[in-house]
């Protein structure tokens, strides 16, 4: 019966706020676009990078998008992008690449938050090298259009439902306060073919605590679909949904429950 209550509840939820968020924080709502390129070999060399510094205020919400395509002529590659001092791969396959990746950040501090663009070559089999363009899109509280000036997510939060994500799926973990009192759960719901929300994947407790703490592989947890979570060899869980109807894959990496970091980008699959 409770979990009958929460299925309704989210489903009265998601049909109420949709997935829009609302901006409480102190800077305007702001959009930086940058164009560059990076590029590092063809010999074996340090990693070479662009450093964009964005101004922020303490607790402004970061959303930034990077749109990059290049080569890949060096054995063993460095690419990636680092956001406030946090590093993350950028994804690639073979000597053609493109793609698109999505994180999203809170600022800490007020003044300059540091985002780097960053390539490296440590061998090269080839004259080439790497190299990389790419467009980067930030984002500063942007939300269309607000809700409320409060957390639009807090009915939820009161009814122990932390939103991990909304990625075209949405991903719920228990809030601090629901994991403190026993409950453990990883709950996806997805829009069915008629758009309405329904509950498309539920973890348990007991499948969850199955689980080792870093698993030798990643581990396949539960597939739904085009919808598959698993757990990697870092801890972390990973949601992947698609490849949707424009060939997309959206995925969406969280760490701990209730999440403690989470970040994400998309790709297209291969054909």
């Amino acid at each position: 019966m409770r979990h009958i209550r929460r299925l309704l509840l989210i489903a009265a939820l998601l049909y109420t706020f949709g997935l829009e968020l609302g901006s409480v924080y102190g800077t305007p709502p702001t959009t930086h676009v940058f164009t560059g390129s990076v590029s590092s070999g063809p010999s074996p060399s340090g990693p070479s990078s662009q450093t964009y510094p964005i101004l922020v205020e303490a607790g402004d919400l970061l959303d930034v998008t990077l749109d990059y395509a290049g080569t890949i002529g060096c054995g063993i590659t460095l690419l990636e992008i680092e956001i406030d001092g946090t590093t993350y791969p950028i994804p690639y396959s073979g000597f053609l690449f493109s793609g698109t990746t999505h994180y999203t950040a809170q600022a800490t501090a007020t003044g300059n938050l540091p985002i780097i663009v960053r390539i490296g070559c440590a061998h090269s089999p080839t004259p080439s090298g790497n190299t990389m363009s790419y467009t980067l899109t930030v984002g500063i509280n942007i939300a269309t259009p607000p809700i409320t000036p409060n957390n639009p997510f807090a009915t939820e939060e009161a009814a122990g439902l932390w939103r991990v994500a909304t990625m075209p799926v949405v991903i719920y973990t228990p809030t601090f306060g629901a994991v403190r009192d026993g409950n453990l759960f990883i709950e996806i719901w997805a829009l069915n073919e008629n758009a309405i929300w329904q509950p498309a994947l539920y973890i348990t407790k007991a499948e969850l605590t199955a689980l080792p703490e870093f698993p030798s592989e990643n581990v396949l947890i539960a597939r739904v679909e085009n919808i598959s979570i698993y757990k990697l060899t870092t801890g972390e869980y990973q949601v992947n949904v698609g490849p949707l109807g424009d060939g997309k894959v959206h995925v969406v990496i969280f760490e701990g429950i209730p999440t403690a970091h989470t970040y994400g980008y998309t790709f297209y699959a291969t054909p």
